[in-house]
């Protein structure tokens, strides 16, 4: 028993059964343990029934916490002033998603895509929703027309990204497999370039060529894209090829720290053809020493370059004078500035897995953002870190960016490094792109593109008030609940023990827990078998004011309603009893089990006892005392209760004891055995056979402890014949005192001192049944020797056959038992006297005659 326990029961040790008073019930049901404060409690306390702390209430005394949800799709967000909108990642996708905004975020470019018309390209041709351009209905084929349909919805959408499906689908790209970003550029700037050529507007069909296209010269290459210069040593004739590029892929050398300048000056370096690698001079006629050299000739607007695929760190200027470099007709021009514009970022083991993220400057503010799909982040301050593994990696595995000089960067993740050259286009020539979305769309956008957004942003305002309205209706019922939480909760306390009610606990916590989930109150779990409320329980219940069950009730329904009227007194007073009972009695087993340990001397008064009486004795006791005193009490206060509960140790035992059946020495009680009937018919039993079967029986009664009640005190001791069982087995040799003190409890168990001879008739049996157990062994043996066939079920008689004269029929069950006996060689000693006389009684066996079928 526990210390709760024990604080409520310990008033049962100085109060008798009679003697129990309303704050005696009050007590074992510890409802006059002290309400806990709030605060003082860090858990619920659950053996006190007035402890309401720790249910889970806390998230309704807090203030109600409203927090944003954010949709499932991000581009349901409303796009935040100031910002500029990112792209929905479609699977594997981000590599697109950073050229797109690099592409975007260049004015002429964008200017370019704006100015593109549906009739001047071939994909149009048979597009049905041509007539319907004025009208906004087009829905354009090419992919420059979904470009253009995307870039502006990039400029003016009110959403805080723009799905870019509809374009890469155009394209044939699986969105699942990833690609090489340079790779895809120079694809789609070939197909823009492409498709833009049949525009009639210079400044739309040449926008590829003059951004991005540059040229150089590069000896001995066999390719359509380069310039070739080769100089001979002998005739100094110098031979050359141009070769046009939209990027410069610069090698990053074996080396895991280098500059941007070392990269060009390595791409640019002159390598001496000599050996087996001599140049073919068509001027000699022969193979000559020569040298071999990559000149750039012209330079893009933009220009990008450094295809990284090692992890090598790459320090990189802001600002880069490519004059030195250049060299048209051998001179080099004045001036060519370029101001680093952008960063494409790659993490991952190769180009075609990872992650990419673009870093952008504005050309409007000169701010610098960060593109990662959906999320578009503005870098503030000027020491921005560019490709730092902090963005890609957990903030715990990130290290502090490189050391670099004044006006440079550095980066281990940087794949494609884009320049822009200053001045190329005057601000008042290309559109401006404002993260703002009070741009109008109107003086840079075609009218089918204008109607298309306009109305996109329309279904979207739309939509995300009706979703506001349902949030904020929403927030008005989680108000009124928490209210009506909050309210409810702190009603529960009970002042007065008259005004309480008792509810499961573990409704409470489910209540309180989610108030949504919770069903009926339940209150059957409490009851006892009277009915009314377990005191056993109390771990499982809470008192809480009648006037908040009321309402918890009139919202939630439920029944079995249990109050302070109904604490149980019948199991209090049968508790009261047992206890009082059990203590008694645990001192009398010390005594018994020390007097036990002595043996019983030959010349000493002793008893025998049922060795399972001995072991049950007190159960039987606590049974039959705890009946006889409630009773008493019951008589006493003229109260009327249901039958009595018995708790668990005492349930154990049957309710039922025969005690009425006192027996004294000498006197033969009598017992009806009904004999089995065999094969439909009553069989003719000596006396013998009919003592025998009446033993069978007697020896498979129930013998376990949970049994014990059916036979009475010591009555295990006794022989079929009423008598002391010549079986040493079930009893046992006790002191005189032991008994005394067992007697007092069973006056009217049957008394057998050690004197006591065994019943005659059972030692005649046992005598007679070793001579049966002979005799049925020798019958089995011949049995068995006369009838093989029989036995192993072979040979059996045809009844068709003429030679068979005469048959008989034998029912299965017969043959069974006879082989059980046959085979155990007569060791199944109750089949013998059967068998014997179904080989000499002729009327079990049916004579069967061959005219019948």
């Amino acid at each position: 028993m526990d210390q709760a326990s024990k604080e409520a029961w310990q008033w049962v040790e100085s109060t008798e059964a009679s003697a129990i008073t309303i704050e005696h019930v009050q007590t074992s049901y510890r409802i006059k343990v002290p309400t806990c404060k709030s605060g003082k409690c860090k858990k619920n306390c659950k053996v006190n029934p007035r402890c309401l702390v720790g249910l889970g209430e806390k998230i309704w005394l807090e203030d109600l916490k409203v927090t944003e949800e954010e949709p499932e799709d991000p581009c349901d967000i409303v796009r935040t002033e100031g910002n500029f909108v990112g792209l929905t990642n479609l699977g594997a996708t981000c590599y697109i998603n950073s050229l797109l905004q690099l592409w975007f975020h260049n004015p002429i470019f964008r200017k370019a895509i704006y100015s593109w018309t549906p009739f001047l390209d071939k994909s149009e041709k048979d597009n049905t929703t041509l007539d319907l351009l004025g009208m906004g209905g087009f829905i354009p084929n090419s992919p420059v027309g979904k470009l253009q349909l995307l870039f502006a919805q990039m400029q003016f959408s009110k959403r805080s990204c723009v799905n870019p499906t509809s374009l890469i689908t155009s394209l044939g790209i699986d969105t699942t497999t990833q690609q090489d970003a340079q790779e895809f550029s120079k694809l789609f700037l070939n197909l823009l370039e492409e498709k833009l050529a049949l525009q009639s507007d210079l400044t739309v069909s040449t926008m590829v060529h003059d951004q991005f296209r540059g040229e150089y010269e590069y000896v001995t290459s066999n390719t359509n894209a380069i310039l070739s210069i080769s100089r001979c040593s002998k005739c100094q004739k110098e031979s050359s090829s141009p070769s046009a590029f939209y990027e410069l892929d610069l090698s990053l050398g074996s080396k895991s720290d280098v500059t941007l300048d070392e990269c060009l000056a390595e791409f640019l370096h002159e390598e001496k053809l000599e050996g087996t690698d001599q140049y073919f001079c068509e001027n000699c006629s022969s193979k000559q020493n020569a040298t071999r050299s990559i000149r750039l000739r012209h330079l893009p607007a933009m220009k990008t370059g450094l295809k990284k695929k090692v992890s090598s760190m790459v320090h990189f200027p802001f600002v880069i004078e490519m004059s030195n470099y250049v060299k048209t007709q051998g001179v080099a021009p004045s001036s060519l500035t370029y101001d680093l514009s952008a960063v494409l970022i790659h993490r991952g083991p190769s180009a075609y897995s990872g992650h990419y993220i673009a870093h952008i400057k504005d050309p409007v503010t000169e701010t610098w953002y960060k593109f990662n799909d959906e999320v578009v982040q503005k870098i503030e301050g000027t020491n921005f870190k560019l490709g730092i593994e902090e963005d890609l990696e957990d903030s715990k595995k990130s290290r502090a960016g490189p050391k670099v000089i004044k006006g440079s960067h550095g980066s281990s993740n940087a794949y494609m490094l884009v320049y822009s050259r200053r001045n190329t286009a005057k601000p008042e020539s290309v559109p401006a792109c404002s993260p703002t979305m009070s741009s109008d769309p109107c003086s840079i956008l075609q009218p089918w593109v204008q109607t298309t957004i306009f109305n996109e942003n329309e279904n979207f305002e739309a939509w995300n008030r009706n979703t506001v309205s349902r949030k904020d209706e929403s927030l008005r019922k989680n108000r009124e609940k928490h209210s009506k939480m909050r309210r409810l909760y702190q009603s529960l306390p009970c002042t007065q023990l008259e005004q309480g009610e008792f509810i499961p606990t573990q409704w409470l916590l489910t209540w309180l827990g989610n108030d949504e989930k919770v069903g009926p109150i339940d209150n059957s779990i409490l009851l006892c078998d009277h009915g009314k409320l377990n005191p056993e329980k109390f771990r499982e219940y809470k008192l809480v004011s009648s006037s908040a069950a009321d309402e918890l009730y009139a919202e939630y329904s439920g029944g079995n309603r249990l109050g302070i009227n109904d604490l149980c007194w019948d199991c209090v007073t049968t508790k009261c009893i047992t206890s009082q009972l059990r203590s008694q009695l645990d001192n009398e087993n010390k005594l018994i089990t020390s007097l036990m340990k002595s043996k019983v001397e030959q010349n000493q008064p002793a008893f025998w006892i049922g060795k399972e009486s001995l072991r049950n004795w007190k159960k039987m006791i606590l049974e039959r005392r705890v009946n006889s005193e409630r009773e008493s009490v019951k008589m006493k206060n003229g109260i009327e209760k249901p039958p009595s509960q018995i708790d668990e140790e005492i349930s154990l035992v049957p309710t039922k004891y025969k005690v009425d059946r006192k027996r004294s020495n000498g006197d033969s009680g009598s017992r009806s055995v009904k004999l089995d009937q065999r094969f439909g018919r009553e069989l003719d039993r000596s006396e013998w056979q009919a003592e025998f079967e009446k033993t069978l029986e007697w020896e498979n009664r129930p013998s376990s402890s949970s049994s014990m009640g059916e036979i009475g005190f010591n009555e295990d001791l006794l022989c079929p014949h009423d008598k002391l069982t010549a079986d040493e087995g079930p009893r046992r040799l006790i002191h005189a005192a032991v008994w005394e003190i067992l007697h007092r409890h069973f006056p009217e168990a049957v008394e057998f001192p050690s004197s006591e001879p065994p019943c005659e008739k059972c030692i005649r049996m046992a005598e007679q049944e070793g001579q049966t157990k002979e005799s049925n062994k020798q019958l089995a043996m011949e049995q068995k020797v006369l009838l093989q066939d029989l036995f192993r079920a072979k040979n059996r008689p045809d009844p068709f056959s003429p030679q068979n004269n005469e048959i008989y029929v034998i029912a299965k069950e017969v043959i069974d038992k006879w082989r059980s006996f046959v085979r155990f060689l007569g060791i199944k000693e109750k089949y013998g006297p059967l068998i014997t006389e179904l080989f000499v009684d002729s009327s079990v066996v049916t004579p069967l005659c061959r005219d019948r079928f």
